[in-house]
């Protein structure tokens, strides 16, 4: 069963990626942005 509390635990080790991935964006302010993951959203909520 999936956990948030357990997905949470390596949180850093899980948002390194996304902060590398989201500066490569050239775009300023993009207009629409799809977030495929399945974690509970705190890396979410930084793209807004």
């Amino acid at each position: 069963m999936w956990d948030p509390a357990t997905y949470l635990r390596y949180g850093d080790e899980r948002s390194r990626p996304f902060h590398d991935l989201v500066a490569r964006i050239p775009a300023r302010r993009p207009h629409t942005v799809v977030d495929l993951g399945c974690g509970p959203g705190r890396l979410t909520a930084t793209l807004a």
